[in-house]
């Protein structure tokens, strides 16, 4: 079984290297290329330290108990992976249909609700995916850029309801979400909103754009 798992790196490794590739051309992609990489390449490794010799005596209770972990640590990386695609694919989710949302220049509205919603429950699927991570033992760094808190608050900006969007920039700040594809990052997007709103702020908020 040894071989097959060796050559199962073998594979993870090739993905990663196509995920490096993908970010000239196609960042989304090469996110989940690289991280699928990542995943596979811990939990063949795992399942790799697990193998081994092959043994001709009677099974014991030792044995049963053997199998039985190995089989939680499977279920683990699966449920990771399983999260890791969600949150990415979501995200490209969120990313398309704010395009048609911004060309068709809907701000309110029953499709604006949805994707209100889709943002929200890709923010907790990140949440999830990272305590996965951290209860696996990947890397469970949060991204620097998480697009449904940018366009979350872009949403809330646009309806006029700069508290929420105010919010929305200081929890990702917060998280270490600090970007957002502009040179002054969400620390310039927290501030515009704060002048432009008006609104008198808890220090707690103001303080976050001087970090």
């Amino acid at each position: 079984m040894w071989y097959l798992i060796i050559l199962g790196r073998i594979g993870a490794s090739i993905a990663f290297l196509i995920g490096l590739i993908l970010l000239i051309f196609s960042p989304s992609y090469a996110i989940v290329f690289i991280i699928c990489g990542i995943v596979a390449w811990n939990i063949l490794g795992k399942l790799l330290n697990k193998v081994k010799e092959p043994n001709f005596n009677t099974p014991s209770v030792n044995d049963s108990t053997a199998t039985k972990t190995e089989k939680n640590v499977i279920q683990l990386d699966q449920q990771v992976q399983e999260a890791v695609q969600k949150y990415y694919k979501g995200s490209e989710n969120i990313e398309a249909a704010w395009s048609v949302l911004y060309n068709l220049k809907i701000t309110s509205g029953p499709k604006a609700d949805i994707f209100e919603s889709q943002c929200k429950e890709n923010i907790a699927d990140l949440f999830k995916m990272i305590k996965l991570l951290e209860k696996n033992g990947d890397d469970d760094s949060f991204p620097l850029e998480v697009p449904a808190y940018k366009r979350l608050s872009m949403l809330y900006e646009k309806q006029h309801r700069y508290e929420d969007a105010i919010n929305i920039c200081a929890a990702a700040i917060r998280n270490g979400a600090v970007e957002d594809g502009s040179k002054g990052k969400m620390y310039g997007r927290l501030a515009r909103l704060i002048r432009k709103s008006g609104i008198q702020l808890d220090s707690s908020i103001t303080e976050l754009i001087n970090k």
